[in-house]
């Protein structure tokens, strides 16, 4: 019980972290596209 809570955490905060780094891996991948083009 007390591990699903632990890991509800982590996975929460992992997907918190992911979704604020959005607009930088956006940034990134155009960025990619505009050198490759």
């Amino acid at each position: 019980m007390n591990y699903m809570v632990v890991g509800k955490t982590f996975w929460l905060g992992i997907f918190n972290a992911a979704f604020m780094s959005v607009p930088l891996w956006l940034l990134f991948y155009l960025s990619l596209r505009w050198l490759i083009s």
